[in-house]
């Protein structure tokens, strides 16, 4: 093996690591399950404590919601 590949090899490795790690850090837990169709839910922001709020009951992909 040359300097050169050595260098090579060793850049790659220090790059993919990192990448790896923060890869299973992102894995959804094995404990979460998906809520229940027709459910009625709260969501609270636990940094200021307020609930969200869907204005208009609206149930459309993208709906803005409120704090």
């Amino acid at each position: 093996m040359t300097r050169k590949s050595r260098w090579l090899a060793a850049t790659a490795a220090l790059m993919i690591l990192p990448a790896g790690l923060v890869g299973c850090k992102m894995l959804p837990s094995s404990a979460a399950t998906l809520p229940a169709t027709g459910g009625t839910y709260q969501l609270k922001v636990t940094k200021s404590g307020m609930c969200v709020d869907v204005p208009g009951t609206s149930s459309a992909t993208g709906a803005l919601l409120q704090q």
